[in-house]
């Protein structure tokens, strides 16, 4: 034993030179059908070092070693869940190890739970269709956000294949099952493991003359016939990606199904849902965000204790990017999307870019993704984009494996681009709320012989600082784009044009982050959604209707939903209202509103749509043909928050879209 112990403790100091993270040995026996879990785990503790580990409490730890000596857990609650406390030192002149045995039973994989449960789980899960040990679940000793490298040894029954962040150093047919050695060199945010009955595809990737990478997916049975079409793109992606920022910086990147509704990226994996996987969206969209992520998020890490930066930036170069890819009109339309996403959300859900850690509901996605993303375009904006692209690629090899912050990222464009940049990041990341713009006056100066326009902009509470582009149309049908400075409360600039002005549009390709009039949103169903005061109507009084309506409510609102008890449709809140076709169009008639789209009423076996009340709250509808049709379209709505309107044959949408909006027009006067 003492002879195995040292064997232990020099592999791990080699590993681990500077002891900043902790590394461990781990040997784990992983049984997911049955549920059972054993593990060993050997934690190098670098000389005076302290540490005080969380182990979830449904693990009894059946011996705990320090040097060689034993050492008693204690019991923690002072944590969101009841969990063991281990807690060590090691002497000021030298490292020991910290010996870890435990077993446990996992909690059942419930197939039923949604997208935002999952989101929530907190607990290590395992069925027949397989395991999922999240690093933020307890499963092994660590805590939150540290930084950790480890060599783990993975033992599953036959027919079952683990799969972890790191290389995969050695995987074989054992008389006990299957066994697979993972290695993270490489200090990672934390140990995910799944496993499941999973039939894996390989594809080496060539990325550059001296660079090869494992692609791999595992995948369930009935997915396989997809697997050669995610090793192209997930191959696409990572050469883009790698010739854009830098190299990749993982051995191996693994497309995993789970049977969750999931769709999570850790480092070198994407954890997609099966479902979500036979999409055929989805290789196209979320598979890039996926990928991507092992850039930004893990393999840059952010500093959640002033903001995650990641998401947005990967949403930006990622989701937005695929968008510049087929046009302006298609990134324009992503850019109208986010802001009215953002317009619904009410000022007590929003809070700093600087606060955002993670989403857990959809005002978060609105600030954490959306928001964020657009800064980084006004940002690219500003500097131009071969500053932009110069910074990105400094972030990356100046902190790859490391932490930054937003200043951080702010240090690296500045860089770039040669200019201070600190009042830009201090107004978009430290601040609530966006800028609300609007043309005060717009008049015709035709002195001295020229077409001359006067234009005074306004902004309400403390001042942006921001270029705001204007458009100009003419009186002989053309039009000139001008860009207004803003850096107090009222800016005045004035036009030279070639012609007589018409009138004026405001920022009318959405390029600055701001709060939308009224008039320039299109109600949307997230405007129904995110607000706290949201009420259900039941249209009708059928037993199981009302029993689905209430599900649906549960799913769709970020509370729970009380029933509308009022009269008048001016001074209700907004509405939820759900029924059947028949007794919907009753209430719709009852209290004046407009009816169904019948056009739309007429194809689809559901629909929902979102009006608003004239001069009022909006209203969501959703109807159905019959029970069934009600309760098919309702498991996905939770997913279709920036629609205006959604038509379903079944559980499946045939038509979507938004509301079309003019733009706002400034009148121009003499």
């Amino acid at each position: 034993m003492l002879r195995i112990l040292a064997a232990v403790v020099v592999s791990l100091t080699s590993a681990l030179a500077c002891a900043a993270p902790l590394h461990h040995e781990i040997n784990v026996a992983l049984d997911p059908a049955q549920r059972r879990l054993r593990v060993t785990d050997r934690i190098l503790l670098a000389p005076d070092r302290a540490v005080a580990l969380r182990l979830a409490a449904a693990f009894q730890p059946q011996r705990l070693l320090l040097d060689g000596r034993a050492i008693a857990p204690e019991r923690d609650v002072a944590g969101d869940a009841p969990a063991w406390l281990i807690k060590a030192r090691a002497p000021s002149d030298r490292a020991v190890v910290l010996e870890v045995h435990y077993a446990g039973e996992l909690q059942p994989l419930d197939l039923a739970l949604d997208h935002r449960q999952v989101l929530g789980l907190s607990r290590p899960v395992a069925g027949a269709e397989g395991a999922f040990l999240a690093a933020n679940t307890g499963w092994y000793p660590g805590s939150d956000h540290e930084l950790t490298t480890y060599r783990m040894k993975v033992i599953v029954p036959a027919g079952v294949r683990p799969v972890a962040s790191g290389r995969l150093i050695a995987e074989a047919v054992t008389a006990s099952g299957f066994e697979a050695i993972f290695e993270a060199r490489h200090p990672l945010p934390g140990i995910d493991l799944m496993a499941g009955p999973y039939t894996v595809t390989e594809r080496i990737v060539r990325l550059a003359a001296d660079r090869d990478v494992r692609v791999r997916t595992y995948f369930h049975a009935e997915l396989n016939e997809l697997a050669a079409d995610y090793l192209d793109s997930a191959a696409a992606y990572l050469r883009r990606y790698d010739a854009s920022i830098g190299p990749y910086a993982f051995a191996s990147y693994s497309v995993v199904s789970s049977p969750l509704p999931t769709g999570f990226g850790m480092p070198g994996i994407a954890y997609l849902g099966r479902q979500v996987i036979r999409l055929p969206f989805i290789r196209s969209t979320s598979l890039g965000h996926e990928v991507l992520h092992d850039w930004w998020g893990n393999g840059v890490y952010p500093d959640h204790a002033h903001g995650n930066w990641s998401e947005g930036l990967t949403t930006f170069l990622a989701d937005y990017a695929f968008k510049e890819d087929e046009g302006d009109e298609q990134a324009r339309a992503m850019r109208v999307a986010w802001l009215r996403d953002f317009a619904a959300v009410r000022a007590e859900d929003d809070r700093p870019l600087a606060a955002f850690v993670a989403r857990r509901h959809g005002a978060d996605q609105a600030v954490g993704y959306n928001k964020a993303a657009f800064v980084f375009f006004m940002l690219r904006e500003l500097i131009g984009a071969e500053p932009f692209r110069a910074g990105l690629r400094r972030l990356w090899a100046d902190h790859r494996f490391r932490v930054a912050s937003w200043d951080d990222l702010r240090r690296a464009f500045e860089a770039s681009a040669g200019r201070d940049l600190s009042t830009f990041f201090s107004q978009w990341i430290s601040r609530t709320g966006a800028p609300a713009i609007e043309v005060a006056s717009a008049r015709r100066d035709a002195s001295r012989d020229r077409h001359r326009l006067i234009v005074a902009l306004r902004q309400s509470g403390v001042p942006y600082q921001l270029n705001v582009p204007l458009r100009v149309h003419l009186e002989d049908g053309t039009s000139v784009d001008a860009l207004a400075r803003m850096s107090d409360v009222n800016a005045r600039v004035s036009l030279d044009l070639p012609a007589r002005a018409h009138w004026l549009a405001l920022d009318p390709d959405m390029r600055v982050f701001r709060r939308l009039t009224r008039d320039e949103i299109a109600p949307i169903l997230r405007e129904v959604m995110l607000d706290q005061r949201t009420v259900l109507v039941v249209a009708g009084t059928d037993a199981i209707i009302r029993g689905t309506a209430e599900a649906l409510a549960g799913a769709m609102l970020e509370h729970p939903a009380r029933q509308w008890q009022g009269a008048s449709i001016d001074a209700a809140p907004p509405l939820l209202i759900v029924g059947l076709h028949g007794e919907v169009a009753d209430f719709l008639a009852r209290h004046g509103l407009p009816p169904m789209p019948q056009a739309m009423l007429a194809r689809a076996t559901a629909l929902a749509y979102a009006r608003r009340v004239p001069a009022g709250n909006a209203y969501l509808v959703v109807s159905a043909r019959d029970p069934q049709a009600l309760g098919a379209a309702s498991r996905a709505l939770p997913h279709l928050g920036a629609q205006s309107f959604v038509a379903f044959d079944g559980p499946r949408s045939i038509e979507r879209g938004v509301w079309p909006v003019e733009p706002r027009r400034y009148a121009v006067t003499d």
